[in-house]
């Protein structure tokens, strides 16, 4: 429900009814990554106040409340958050600050926050604007600030408990020419990034029972990169495109780069309006000590859009973790190579499409129904036994 008070004045809410018929990973831009869940529940997904009468400039204001902030890569923010957030949005000028801290997941069947969002106060923003027609250049920053209490050595760590603390500052760099637009994106389009984390952790090592037996601390400098290109083939009965990305985040010792703990990872950048998980929607895997090479082609059709992913993933240190959001076992080898995704999402919309409202980020404002189909074919550092992970979702939006 939004409210409009006023010219200036605004409130939204937005809550969420999750009926599973068994133990079910919902999208992971819709649950905070909190996992599958077997329960039934409610939940409040946005519960905001906004006053744009701030300043004169249209498209600025000041919100306060549980609020979905996200950017277009998805890849550092896109979260439903309680925060304070000041945005600015102009024809050629964009940029946000914000402050969020999460409290609750609000949820009734009282599933516990994710583990790097509790405790932790998170500043960010970001500027951006065009130097030439339909070329962005922007910087993003991040600062996560944890205020837990580790316990001293020979004390028992909770089953719910951090074993770290830290306090990470991500740098970042952008450019693009819209390639998240799927409308106004151009033929040849592309999008490229470069971040540094900086900051101090400390972590916990555990023994027997979960009983500290001391702690390791680390200054963090690390680096992550991405760059990917799509070209819109010149065929009006057929309107392919393809296109090709790397990412690669650093990895081990004080080189181990790590995502935000507010990303998603689901954006536009095939050149469709659905999102579409950047690193396989089986595997869901965070940038961090890893390579994704990528391939993808699509096609946008009347009512219908297609796309087809492939991504070919490898750990840069093989003797540091990586972090998958959709699988809980760990690689076992020594090898280097994680394996293989492979998705298709195809989408058929339905009437007409709504104007998009200011309220809302990231969704397409129109019907439609949408299967998602993911593999992710484990590699080597598996070990031989290891089998494929499916996931397959049919997805049904209604707007009226």
């Amino acid at each position: 429900m939004h409210f409009q008070f006023s010219p200036d004045l605004s409130a939204y809410v937005r809550g969420r009814a999750f009926i599973p018929s068994g133990s079910v990973l919902p999208q992971g831009n819709t649950n905070n990554n909190v996992g599958a869940s077997s329960s039934a529940y409610v939940g409040l997904k946005e519960a905001w106040i906004d006053y744009g009468g701030i300043t004169s400039y249209p498209g600025e204001s000041l919100r306060i409340g549980r609020q979905r902030t996200r950017e277009d890569s998805a890849e550092w923010w896109d979260e439903d958050l309680d925060s304070v957030r000041w945005m600015f949005d102009t024809t050629l000028l964009q940029s946000e600050l914000a402050v969020a801290h999460q409290f609750s997941t609000y949820r009734s069947d009282g599933a516990p926050q994710p583990s790097k969002q509790q405790d932790r106060t998170y500043f960010f923003g970001s500027i951006s604007g065009e130097i030439l027609p339909m070329q962005r250049i922007g910087a993003r920053v991040v600062h996560a600030d944890d205020s837990n209490q580790l316990p001293a050595t020979g004390e028992t760590l909770g089953s719910n408990d951090r074993a770290d603390k830290e306090h990470l500052t991500w740098i970042g760099l952008f450019a693009d020419n819209h390639a998240y637009d799927a409308e106004k994106a151009p033929a040849l389009s592309y999008w490229e990034s470069a971040t540094y984390l900086t900051g101090h952790r400390r972590t916990l090592q555990l023994g027997s029972g979960r009983v500290v037996d001391g702690e390791v601390s680390k200054n963090a400098n690390a680096y992550q990169g991405e760059l990917g290109v799509r070209y819109r083939m010149s065929m009006p009965d057929w309107p392919v495109q393809i296109g090709a990305a790397v990412a690669a985040g650093s990895g081990g010792g004080l080189r181990q780069y790590e995502q935000s703990g507010i990303q998603s990872n689901y954006s536009r950048f095939t050149g469709t309006r659905a999102l579409i998980n950047r690193f396989n929607d089986a595997y869901r895997v965070e940038i961090g000590n890893l390579r994704a090479y990528t391939g993808f082609a699509s096609m946008t059709k009347g009512d219908y859009d297609f796309s087809a992913i492939f991504n070919h993933f490898e750990r840069v240190n093989d003797n540091q973790p990586i972090i998958s959001d959709a699988l809980t076992v760990a690689p076992t080898t020594n090898s280097s190579d994680l394996g293989n995704g492979y998705d298709v999402v195809v989408t058929r919309y339905f009437g007409a499409r709504h104007e998009q409202p200011r309220y809302l980020q990231g969704e397409t404002v129109e019907t439609w129904l949408r299967l998602r189909g993911s593999v992710f074919d484990p590699g080597a550092a598996y070990g031989a036994a290891a089998k494929a992970e499916y996931r397959v979702a049919l997805e049904f939006t209604l707007w009226y």
